[in-house]
């Protein structure tokens, strides 16, 4: 063995050490990452950089020279152009009534009700003249139209405007659609903004500058040998030459007009397309493929490509992309859909400050005076406001803007991690919806809805990153230095030797050797001398790199493997092991959907030693760093999950995760929410996920720690029912608080607030609570409150001016703040809090979908014990396993058990390898004889027959509680216009009768049921009676039966 191999052997990593080393960098890599840093970091440079961006575009030209109302011809202003110089954004600042003026926090802004918002100021230049996209853009995507035939789609935008879309169309369809050539021929056309109807794609190249039909069979089919597709090309040449009245019978081209080329007589045919006010050359400078401007030979490039492409699909050679999957999506992030508002407002700015200043009779001497007076800053405030209350953004887009949910951290977490496609408003399950191959390690394959939104919101992998676009200055000089060819140069006959290299889907350049292109460029970014984040894919196939710097793609963190070990040796992992830091660009790489697609990825470390072992030729480039980076968090968190069916592990992390409660917040006395839910005991489990230990997030799990037997308990757990411990509720077990806060208008006359009718609470009853007011009229601290009740007043308790609490709300003060808001209106905020304690009907649920009501609350000594005095706190129906298929609860249960007895934590993660047989084991070696326990029967003493199951699971208490659910009436409002009971609880609405309450009816006796509530009694009268009663009631006259029994 030579001696550099014998030291590459030395310094190789062992199993061992390859283990911490990807435990390490998994650790290393959420302590450097934030989970919403794509939200955080999009929105910082919004406000660092967009602003001014926006405001640096921003022109208002002013034409006065058509306006007649002036009446002072010397000095009266021509045209005028009014910029934005120096913007400043200020921090967010509040005025008291003392004036004193005081900066603004979040915190305070909720509490005081104010909008935590700034001002921006910015100078105005003046200069006049006196009397003397969302899929991706710049992308290209091939796919199926909507009639018979082919479609290739490219999103442009200009330099000036990026958020201006030109997307050009080119379609190949069929004689079918289109009788104008023989049956079964396909021929090329092409659409863009500015045409009425879609052109021949001939046509077009020849009215851009090509001359003959050999530069147009080079520039579309690349190589003039390619017979299958110059054949296919000769159909559509026919047809546009013979639209254009330049080809003869024969089809061959004939001789032209002494006075006019092939251009002129394109470019006059095109006039057709286009509105009759429009001249020919503005369209295609403008609005085909503005990004290129006015050189003709890029745009002809370009559309050659896209034919290419349209002709490669029809033959087999290249597929159809999917529009649908990752890599033809972006993710819009904060800053970018902010960034499109403000320039939407600043647009709108502007032509309602131009609109103002031409119809004013502006002077040179009064123009500062009247620019300053039609300058309406309340357009971007408004329209902000309006957008962020609504959801309503730019381009049609609803729902971009909604309420952040704060029940516990998972659902805070996992709700900014969500994405939203946007769907068509008639839409059906179809491709938008189906998982695909660039999903894996960017979005989680279970946290989905299951409704109409199932595979339409999305939430995020913990390991997915999102771009937030750097600048691509670098590369393109990076690109000129290693690419000699000039665009504009090159011939048409060269270009099917060369390799096109795209960036953000702009064909900057060709070059000779792709492999080294490549890899060049891919080793300047394991060296940080390009962003970490720019994306570099290459395919052979079709002589193609695509190069991505833009915002919004879905990144995955890889570790860089070389013959199937890490880049790493000994010494290198000690100096990272003494340096506290495992990222480094040399060893972990964040890749894009496209660039994987080229990669061979190892599923974790262990995949890497056995195709060592067994040498089975897998040529590995990269390694995930842990299989738990393919779930979302909420998904992670379900110990043993691939132990459990589909069904059960979606419910757990999209529903019953989300519902658990716990402690949102640490900092309650600075919060006063609207509603809010706080578990008082919240723990941490026995059987953990490998998710948390690496991210050091323990407070995502909501819940408590209960000792579960798997037992019937004398039909009371039937079903979906569950038997709670009543002594250990009276412990605290799932012990709870409901935080509800109410605002109070201190200055109004009459309290909005107030719907409830006064009338409905009896007088003595407001008269009983005023020893609860203070004389201000706020509640005391500490005091109990119940429905109806006058929580506050503003004066006395006999007029309308206080706020009683509805049928349904009650609690003891908790809090009273006092403050005023934006328009210095005093207004007073109480906080209720209600104590919620287990009752019958509250809903719990398991980590493993395994959910249930609670049957009955049975006293302790009823309860089964074990030898060793342990009574269970739930027991569950044994039949809830077999249909569920919920085996991981009883994997978790045998793990919890062993870290209990042991005193050390157990890694419960899924797809760990760790089988139920080995715990088993484990539970022997401990003493026990298997995971079953001999109970005892607490109501007779006697042993029970069979062993139980019995050990600590984590259990959730949901939101879903009964006395949030209990509703009854007898008497009440009705609808004045229906005449039938109002709607909503709060209100004492009627009930609502749906078909269970029509099935416990039927179970009950529906007859029996109408004795009972109408108090029926049969009567015997003689017939003529009978015919007496009918004939007065034929005239209005109603006669009533009085009867002993009523």
């Amino acid at each position: 063995m030579k001696l550099k191999e014998m030291e590459h052997v030395e310094d190789t990593l062992t199993d061992v050490e390859e283990r911490d080393f990807f435990d390490e960098v998994s650790k290393s890599y959420f302590a450097n990452k934030k989970f919403i840093a794509h939200q955080m970091d999009s929105f910082n440079r919004f406000i660092a950089e967009d602003i001014y961006r926006v405001f640096e575009r921003a022109l208002v030209r002013v034409d006065l020279a058509n306006n007649k109302s002036s009446n002072q011809p010397n000095g009266k202003l021509y045209s005028a152009e009014i910029s934005f110089g120096h913007v400043t954004l200020q921090k967010p600042k509040w005025t008291d009534q003392k004036g004193i003026v005081s900066e603004l926090y979040p915190t305070e802004a909720r509490l005081r009700n104010m909008s935590y918002s700034a001002s921006i100021y910015s100078d105005i230049n003046v200069k006049v003249i006196i009397s003397q996209e969302r899929t991706v853009d710049r992308v290209l995507c091939t796919s199926l139209g909507k009639t018979k035939g082919l479609k290739c789609t490219y999103r442009s935008f200009s330099e000036n405007n990026p958020f201006q879309v030109f997307p050009t169309i080119a379609k190949l369809t069929f004689s079918n659609v289109t009788s104008t050539i023989r049956h079964g021929i396909p021929f090329l056309s092409v659409y863009f903004p500015g045409l009425k109807s879609s052109l021949p794609a001939c046509m077009l190249l020849r009215a851009l500058g090509v001359a003959n039909d050999k530069e147009l069979v080079e520039r579309v089919c690349e190589d003039a040998s390619d017979d299958e597709m110059t054949e296919l090309l000769s159909y559509s040449l026919y047809h546009a030459d013979k639209e254009m009245g330049i080809t003869s019978k024969s089809g061959m081209e004939s001789s032209l007009s002494e006075l006019k080329t092939t251009k002129e007589i394109a470019m006059y045919n095109l006039q057709n397309y286009i509105r009759m006010d429009a001249r020919v050359q503005d369209v295609l400078d403008n609005l085909l493929l503005p990004q290129f401007g006015t050189n003709n030979t890029q745009k002809i490039m370009l559309l050659g490509y896209m034919f290419n492409c349209l002709l490669a699909c029809f033959l087999g050679r290249r597929k159809l992309d999917n529009p649908d999957e990752f890599k033809n999506k972006r993710l819009e992030l904060p800053g970018e859909l902010l960034m499109q508002k403000l320039r939407t407002l600043v647009n709108r700015f502007q032509k309602d400050l131009q609109k103002k200043m031409e119809k004013s009779d502006t002077h040179a001497d009064s123009f500062k005076q009247k620019l300053q007076i039609h300058m309406d800053g309340s357009i971007l405030t408004n329209g902000f406001q309006s957008a962020l209350a609504t959801g309503n953004w730019v381009a049609g887009l609803s729902g971009v803007a909604a309420n952040l949910e704060r029940r516990n951290p998972l659902y805070t977490l996992s709700h900014l991690r969500q994405a939203h496609f946007p769907v068509p408003a008639v839409f059906k399950q179809d491709a938008h919806s189906y998982i695909n191959r660039y999903a894996l390690g960017r979005i989680c394959m279970v946290e989905t809805p299951d409704n109409h939104n199932c595979g339409i919101v999305h939430t995020l992998a913990a390991g997915c990153n999102i771009s937030l676009g750097s600048p691509a200055s670098p590369i393109v000089d990076i690109l000129f230095q290693l690419c000699p060819h000039d665009m504009t140069q090159i011939s048409s006959s060269s270009i099917a030797r060369l390799t096109k290299v795209f960036l953000n889907g702009k064909w900057l350049a060709v070059h000779e050797d792709p492999e080294y292109l490549v890899r060049h460029l891919r080793d300047l970014r394991r060296q940080s001398l390009l962003h970490e984040q720019v994306e570099i894919a290459a395919s052979t196939k079709h002589r193609e790199i695509h190069i991505f710097c833009d915002a919004g793609r879905f990144l995955r963190p890889l570790i860089l493997v070389k013959k199937n070990r890490t880049c790493i040796g000994k010494m290198k992992f000690g100096k990272l092991s003494i340096s506290g830091s495992y990222i480094d660009p040399g060893l972990i790489e964040l890749l894009g959907p496209e660039e994987e697609e080229s990669c061979l990825v190892a599923e974790d470390y262990k995949e890497l030693q056995r195709s060592r072992r067994e040498n089975d030729n897998k040529c590995y480039t990269h390694c995930q760093l842990h299989p738990c980076f393919s779930f979302s968090l909420g998904a992670n968190l379900i110990p043993f999950s691939n132990h459990n069916g589909y069904y059960r592990v979606m419910l757990q992390a999209q529903k019953h995760g989300k519902q658990a409660l716990g402690i949102y917040t640490t900092c309650m006395s600075s919060r006063s929410d609207t509603s809010c839910h706080l578990l008082f005991y919240p723990q941490r489990p026995l059987a953990e996920t490998n998710i948390v230990r690496i991210t050091n997030l323990f407070q995502l799990n909501n819940g408590q720690n209960a000792i579960v037997a798997i037992c019937p308990f004398w039909g009371y757990n039937q079903e979906d029912a569950i038997i709670i411990n009543q002594s250990s509720v009276d412990r605290g077990l799932f012990r709870s608080c409901h935080l509800w806060s109410f605002n109070f208008d201190m200055e109004a006359a009459k309290n909005e607030q107030s719907s409830d009718n006064p009338s409905l609470c009896p007088h003595n009853l407001s008269q009983s609570v005023e020893w609860k007011l203070d004389n201000d009229g706020l509640p005391f601290i500490g005091e109990q409150f119940f429905p109806f009740e006058v929580l506050a007043r503003n004066g006395s308790l006999n007029n309308d001016s206080c706020l009683r609490l509805n049928a349904v709300e009650k609690g003891r003060v908790d809090q009273v703040i006092v403050a005023s808001d934006d328009d210095e209106n005093s207004f007073a905020r109480i906080r209720l809090r209600e104590v919620r304690v287990p009752v019958d009907g509250d809903k719990f649920s398991s980590r493993h979908g395994q959910k249930g009501v609670v049957g009955l609350l049975c006293p302790q000594e009823d309860m089964f014990f074990s030898r060793q005095g342990i009574i269970p706190d739930i027991v569950i129906n044994p039949h809830a396993f077999p249909s569920r298929q919920s085996i991981g609860q009883i994997a978790e249960g045998l793990a919890a058990k062993i870290s209990a007895i042991s005193g050390t934590r157990f890694d419960a993660s899924p797809f760990n390898k760790t089988e139920l047989w080995t715990m088993l084991d484990e539970l022997k070696r401990l003493g026990y004889r298997d995971d079953k326990e001999v109970l005892m029967n607490g109501r007779t003493g006697e042993q029970l027959r069979n062993r139980v199951t019995m050990a600590p699971v984590f259990y959730q208490k949901l939101v879903h509680m009964a006395v949030d659910k209990l509703k009854c009436r007898s008497k009440g409002r009705v609808d004045p216009y229906t005449h039938q009971p109002v709607s909503g609880r709060k209100r004492q609405g009627g009930v609502k009768f749906g078909e269970m309450e029509r099935d416990c009816l039927l179970a009950h006796g529906a007859l029996v049921n109408l004795y009972e509530s109408k108090n029926i009694v049969q009567v015997h009268i003689p017939y003529a009676c009978k015919l007496l009663y009918q004939e007065l009631f034929s005239m209005g006259v109603h006669l009533k039966f009085w009867t002993t029994n009523y």
